[in-house]
């Protein structure tokens, strides 16, 4: 649960400074990264869980914001 709060919260962060739902979400910004360790977060535990259509979609999503980031997803 605290990823997925985590994930809506950066979402609204993002969007209130101009990001429209497209482009690239950094992780070298330090501002990007709690809602990349959330995301990263629910990829992670989706898999845990066996929701692995959830864990690609993460996965998926985070790598289209920052292909080269930190990913463990």
């Amino acid at each position: 649960m605290p990823f997925r709060i985590g994930y809506h919260r950066g979402l609204d962060h993002l969007r209130a400074s101009g990001w429209r739902g497209s482009g690239f979400v950094r992780w070298r910004h330090e501002s990007n990264r709690g809602f990349l360790a959330c995301l990263e977060g629910l990829a992670v535990n989706a898999r845990i869980i066996g929701e692995e259509s959830e864990a690609i979609r993460c996965g998926q999503f985070l790598i289209q914001l920052d292909p080269q980031g930190r990913h463990q997803a």
